[in-house]
């Protein structure tokens, strides 16, 4: 992170005399370099990616998850084995290790940047696996690194491992220590001088997601504050300051409560004195009886601190914010202005890509009504004075303020890590009216107007002096003693110092100094990318870091122009922060990407009109500033009418242009679908797939408040999950992350050293004694099932002491497809047999079920007059009134039985049971329609039917709010679909109103009163409204209630009832087909399930007969998964996607 070098930093008291030497040098130090090096041309494209990770330690019986502060530790480990498995043969099989702001976390890159081929874009995932198990390798047992942005409890109760005070003198915190925060000088020094140049700590205030019993819990605080804070009288008005603070009578914070704290004044002892506050005129003393005390919650397992701000998650330190993790990516350019192009461009897309890689709901422990970490960085280093905020009048500027950068007062309206604030490239010496940057950079960029002049008047253009002048808006945070004087000729330190402390969403990176000694390899003009989130698997990660690399292919190679003005950027920056952003909100994007003599739209009916400035010839347009719009981050990927293709279209056919390989084009595939698929929303983001995880949670009481637990299984999952040993289809759809192991992070040589005698007898007896026991071997062969086929199958991560707890099984496609309904449980039952025989013996028995027919190990005989004297003792035993059928084999001999079950709400349910010759020796196998697996019967010797009846009684017992819920429904609603729903369905598609219908599927039925996932089918005129009308009801969501009665509540509607309402009203036929209920190959049946968009049509039609219509229409175009083409009425544009 930023520049790291050896040395004594300077306080900051003493930093002030050298502030203006440093920015006056910085500006020294860039000329030597850009003249050194503005001519260079002909660099050919070297990028790579940055990932951060944190640590945390975890305790699963205790149920909690803490930092674990040995980032440094385990730093210095996997540097030193970097050294030990050198291979200069293979440099890109090494990895880069950097110490990050957090003592918890550490920073890798790979050792040899990617290069210019399609097969680099493979080395990405490679190489981040390659960094997870090397980290994984470092950790102790109790440690995990999952790929997230923020540690959830961050400043919550007991968060470190070991407990330490607060308020330290760096970051003077409410909430962490200072022992958090790496020991590397810059780091401490960075966070301390960020405090005093702004006087007093940081405010950062995000949001609270307001849940249904978010307001009670906020008044239960409330009520806390008032019964327990002692007030003491006195001036209501005065409080104790740091030097520069504001004044009683100067203006308050915009926006801020009239809650504020000061840092206190320091003791000799090195201590400080209570720090006070005020609220209502009476002042608290947050130090002898504190506002923010721990706070046991109902419903929670660990203490919490009240928020100082109501309505908001208040946090104070960088830490907060630095501690966060993310995903960069850096190209080098072939020249300077290719590398300023692509700062402007990208610069564009980094709100749209903050807002689909989305990863941040939850900070300080509660959910936030924010989905990205942008703007808590921004103000965690916000170092502005209160004159540079605009909260205080420049007359009221401390004397020191005169040595800072625009003597401290002069007005800044960003802090130091922000979005771009001007676009930079001088496109063909500004001559080109396709990107002329007058029409663009329409916001006022501050900038030092004596290093502006300086750059100038030593040839750097307008444009590019105005980009680093405003750099230099900024002081200098870490000075280190040792590296004041500096020759500029050869040194960046002091540029560095300055350009590494801005943060913005893209970097532009100048060349680096040549050095002495060997000759270095050769750096470029660089643009780094810094908006992304970081995502919980290497595959999503390198799928959006491969995605930027070809997108700013496409830029160059089709000479796209996404300029749009400024202003807008920064209004995207605003809605990206907005929950799911990615799906519900719209961005301003560019409607014409092409140069103005390339005609986009190749439809000769075109309806869609140009909105620009148009020469006599229509076809040409000078596409000035207003030529943009909002549009879905979809329809940006995927492209909107004829005139916009989309970007990842763009890349297919950039793809197609460089004739790619198809060993590259099928994991580019991969990659793409994945980002089309979230932004469409048909996987979530990290983000929303965290908040849906936290709100499903058993311990969540749907106040805001993450509790312990729920931290704990969220790392837990989000750990396993990029390590591959949980998959996550939810979150990733068909992709199967393969498991990492640490071991597996070096490579192993093959040793021809002598073993010694004694170890060679130990290794020889342990496999000898091995034999045919299948319990200490990974199992590979065939499965013989009864009907002579032969299945493939392999047992995996079979462990000598923990056995079977850990396997997994792989099987051949034929096998799985057997399998699909089963897999799971299977998978379950390996894990829990004692032996692999034990458990090859049950899976063929499974699969003879599966087949109907008798597995090898079953007796194939005709069953003896004990088998039948036993079921008719059972059957007696229970009763033949119960018996709804009987069951017989192909020869008549009675092999199973149909038994009626009533549960415990007198509901009746036919099960069967199926008995073998051997029964009852042998457990009868249980089918019943339950909406999960049916568990393995608990058997023994002396089992009988009514012990299965028992067993199946207690199952069907755990689904009667499951089932409540849904006999609530189909009693009360519309039912579209399904026709005829059997016990087991989740599922349930309702009426509405004519010509929109609503589906959702209870995902857990052991919880079916959590918030359920809805999908809508009606025109979106209609959709709408009751889309935005659900997302701003959802905290009226009652767990209590039934679903139908949330639905109801939060659409603010009455459910269509069909004692009063016709079926036939809601039955609109396929606009296609004719028909209303289409039926399927495989026997089951359709009815329309896409609505033309357009007010005036609204047709509906079978998705199935939309697609075959567009196929079949020559002017229709395909797009990745999705073709889009006309409406067969209206004749506006419609998409359908491919199954």
């Amino acid at each position: 992170m930023g520049l790291l070098v050896v040395g004594t930093p300077l306080p900051w008291e003493q930093a002030l005399e050298w502030l203006l030497h440093v920015r006056r040098n910085g500006i020294l130090q860039f000329l030597e370099t850009y003249h050194r090096v503005k001519d260079i041309r002909g660099d050919v494209l070297k990028w790579g990616d940055e990932l951060e990770y944190g640590i945390f330690e975890i305790d699963h019986e205790a149920k909690t998850v803490r930092l674990s502060l040995r980032g440094s530790e385990i730093l210095h480990e996997l540097m030193e084995k970097e050294e030990k498995f050198h291979r200069a043969d293979h440099p890109e099989e090494e990895c880069n290790w950097v110490p990050e702001y957090g003592a918890w976390m550490v920073e890798a890159t790979p050792r040899v940047p990617y290069g210019n081929f399609t097969s680099d874009l493979r080395r990405v995932e490679q190489s981040m696996r390659l960094r997870r198990a090397r980290l994984l390798s470092a950790l102790k047992k109790n440690e995990i690194a999952p790929t997230v942005t923020a540690f959830p409890l961050l400043g919550v109760g007991d968060y470190i491992t070991p407990p330490v005070v607060k308020r330290g003198p760096i970051a003077n915190s409410l909430y962490i220590s200072d022992s958090i925060i790496n020991p590397h000088p810059r780091f401490g020094t960075l966070t301390a001088n960020i405090r005093k140049r702004r006087t007093q700590n940081v405010d950062i205030r995000v949001p609270l997601f307001k849940d249904v019993y978010t307001k009670q819990m906020l008044e239960d605080e409330a009520a806390w504050v008032a019964e327990h804070a002692r007030p003491t009288y006195g001036d209501a008005t005065s409080d104790i300051r740091s030097p520069g603070s504001r004044s009683p009578g100067s203006r308050s914070s915009a926006s801020h409560s009239p809650l504020r704290s000061s840092l206190g004044s320091p003791l000799k002892n090195g201590s400080r004195s209570p720090v006070t506050t005020e609220v209502n005129d009476i002042k608290l003393s947050l130090d002898s009886e504190p506002v923010f005390k721990k706070l046991r919650r109902r419903q929670s397992s660990f203490t919490e601190q009240c928020e100082p701000y109501t309505g908001f998650i208040h946090m104070d330190a960088m830490a907060f914010g630095m501690g966060m993790c993310c995903l960069q990516v850096t190209f080098q350019a072939k020249n300077i202005d290719e590398s300023r192009h692509l700062y402007d461009h990208l610069g564009v897309l980094s709100p749209i890509m903050l807002a689909l890689t989305a990863a941040t709901p939850i900070l300080k422990g509660r959910l936030a009504d924010t989905d990205v970490r942008w703007a808590t960085i921004a103000a965690s280093v916000d170092d502005r004075t209160p004159q540079e905020r605009g909260v205080a009048d420049a007359s009221e500027a401390p004397a020191n303020y005169s040595k800072m950068a625009g003597n401290g007062v002069k007005r800044l309206p960003k802090s130091r890590y922000e979005g771009i604030s001007a676009f930079i490239c001088n496109h063909k010496n500004g001559d080109d009216c396709h990107a002329n940057l007058d029409h663009y950079n329409d916001v006022d960029i501050p900038y030092d107007e004596e290093s502006y002049k300086t750059l100038v008047d030593n040839g750097v253009d307008d444009i590019l002096a105005k980009h680093i002048a405003h750099l230099f808006i900024r002081d200098p945070l870490v000075l280190f003693e040792q590296r004041l004087h500096l020759d500029n000729k050869t040194a960046t330190d002091h540029f560095e110092n300055i350009q590494s402390t801005n943060w913005q969403t893209v970097r532009w990176k100048p060349p680096p100094p040549p050095t002495d000694g060997a000759a270095p390899p050769h750096i470029g003009w660089r643009t780094e990318f810094r908006s992304m989130e970081i995502q919980l698997t290497d595959f999503e990660n390198a799928a959006f870091s491969v995605f930027m690399a070809l997108v700013s292919r496409v830029i160059l190679a089709f000479d796209l122009n996404l300029y749009v003005p400024l202003s807008k950027v920064n209004a995207n920056m605003e809605i990206a922060h907005r929950v799911n952003a990615a799906v519900e909100e719209s961005f301003y994007f560019r409607r014409h990407l092409a140069p103005p003599d390339v005609n986009e739209c190749h439809q000769a009916n075109c309806h869609v009109q140009c909105n620009a400035t148009c020469l006599d010839d229509a076809t040409k347009c000078i596409h000035g500033a207003e030529s943009y719009e909002t549009m879905t981050i979809a329809e940006i990927m995927l492209g909107k009418g004829c005139y916009y293709p989309g970007l990842i279209p763009l890349v297919n056919a950039y793809l197609d242009y460089i004739n790619c390989d198809d060993t590259t084009r099928s994991l580019l595939d991969k990659y793409l679908a994945l980002i089309a698929k979230r932004a469409t929303g048909e996987l979530p983001t990290a983000a929303t797939w965290m908040r849906r995880f936290v709100c499903s949670h058993p311990e969540y009481a749907h106040d805001s408040v993450v509790t312990s637990g729920i931290a704990h299984d969220l790392m837990d999952a989000c750990a396993k999950i990029g390590e591959g040993t949980q998959q996550c289809p939810e979150l990733l759809g068909e992709i199967k992350i393969e498991p990492i192991r640490g071991n597996t992070g070096y490579q192993v040589p093959l040793k021809s050293d002598s073993v010694d005698t004694e170890k060679r007898c130990e290794l020889l007896k342990r496999y000898i004694q091995r034999g045919y026991n299948c319990t200490y071997v990974n199992f590979r062969g065939f499965l013989d099932a009864p009907d002579d086929r032969q299945f493939l199958l392999r047992v995996t991560n079979v462990d000598e002491t923990a056995g079977l707890k850990h396997a997994g099984l792989e099987v051949d496609a034929e096998l799985k497809e057997l399998l699909e309904t089963h897999m799971d449980v299977v998978v379950r039952r390996l894990q829990q047999s004692s032996t692999l025989i034990a458990f090859v013996d049950e899976l063929e028995v499974l699969v003879a079920s599966i087949l109907r027919l008798p597995a090898r190990g079953m007796s194939v005989r005709a069953p003896v007059l004990s088998y039948f004297e036993t079921l008719l003792e059972d059957v007696a035993s229970i009763g033949w009134d119960r018996i709804a059928e009987v069951n017989t084999d192909e020869d008549g001999n009675w092999n199973g039985l149909q038994v009626k079950i009533l549960d415990a709400k007198q509901r009746t349910h036919v099960v069967s049971f199926l008995m073998d010759a051997e029964y009852p020796k042998s457990p009868p196998l249980c089918g019943a329609d339950i909406p999960e697996e049916m568990p393995p019967l608990q058997w023994s010797s002396s089992s009988t039917l009514s012990h299965a009846i028992d067993q199946v009684a207690a199952v069907l017992n755990k689904y009667q709010d499951f089932w409540d819920i849904l006999d609530d429904i189909d009693k009360k609603c519309c039912v579209l679909e399904p026709q005829r729903p059997t016990r087991a369905c989740k599922r349930r598609r309702l009426a509405v109103v004519p010509q929109l219908s609503l589906q959702f599927e209870i995902s857990d039925p052991l919880n079916p009163r959590a918030l359920v996932d809805v999908v809508w089918f009606g025109n979106e005129t209609t959709v709408n409204p009751f889309r935005e009308k659900m997302y701003r009801n959802l905290s009226k969501w009652r767990p209590a209630d039934l679903l139908r009665k949330n639905l109801e509540r939060i659409l603010a509607i009455t459910f269509p009832s069909p004692k009063t309402t016709k079926l036939d009203s809601f039955q609109e036929e396929c606009g296609i087909c004719y028909t209303y209920r289409l039926e399927t190959d495989a026997g089951t049946s359709i009815i329309p399930d896409r609505t033309c968009d357009h007010k005036q049509c609204a047709r509906p039609f079978h998705e199935v007969c939309l697609l075959e219509w567009l196929k079949s229409i020559a002017t229709s175009r395909k797009s990745f998964q999705t073709i889009f083409g006309e409406c067969p009425y209206c004749r506006q544009p419609i998409a359908a996607k491919f199954s």
